[in-house]
């Protein structure tokens, strides 16, 4: 009889362990994307501290480069992701996917491809995708793919991991989602036989762009 209560404490505190772990997550993204919102039209540039400076120039960021509202959400994504955990990913992923983040979506995306988390990132560049003309689809991605990530000496290595991600979605995908990786990659009609073709493509890319 007296095990009971041992066995309904014990659930008390495994449930205690586990929810601030969930919901912990859940906070530090959602004053993230309060932060983004706030920054959205910074002016004049932000101040920037020594470690900002130091995050910016891993990222191969000019902070003269940058509008003020660019730098400022920059600042803010590589603060995030200098202290970001394991558990973060997934709210950042749900978060971007989602109809309400529609305006931060793409800071997010960088975010996530910054941070090499691929899948997630994937999900949401489809998303946008599809709410593109077909025509669209590519420029929108590469353009932005080439301002934000083109200086960093692992561009190749990132661009075949994208593109690895991209047609892992496209194989698990709904034919909409199929469609509009088809779109992105060039590839209009493309078939599970052009994927191995794909990832091919890609490692030779990434091969002539690495480091000498």
């Amino acid at each position: 009889m007296r095990t009971l209560p041992h066995f309904a404490v014990f659930a008390v505190a495994m449930l205690a362990c586990s929810t601030p772990t969930r919901s912990g997550a859940n906070e530090r993204v959602d004053t993230l994307a309060a932060e983004l919102e706030s920054v959205r039209s910074a002016d004049p540039a932000p101040s920037l501290t020594e470690a900002d400076r130091v995050l910016l120039d891993a990222a191969q960021l000019s902070p003269d480069t940058l509008p003020p509202s660019d730098l400022a959400a920059c600042v803010v994504l590589l603060r995030f992701a200098s202290t970001a955990r394991a558990e973060d990913w997934p709210a950042v992923e749900e978060l971007a996917a989602s109809h309400r983040a529609r305006e931060i979506a793409w800071p997010l995306t960088f975010l996530m491809c910054h941070g090499k988390q691929w899948d997630g990132a994937a999900r949401t560049i489809v998303i946008d995708a599809r709410s593109r003309p077909a025509a669209d689809r590519a420029p929108a991605l590469w353009k932005w793919w080439e301002h934000s990530f083109a200086a960093r000496p692992d561009y190749g290595l990132r661009t075949r991991d994208l593109t690895f991600a991209l047609l892992r979605r496209f194989e698990s995908g709904t034919v909409d989602e199929r469609a509009a990786v088809a779109d992105l990659l060039g590839r209009p009609g493309m078939t599970d036989a052009d994927v191995p073709v794909l990832r091919d493509m890609a490692v030779d890319a990434a091969a002539r762009r690495a480091p000498r």
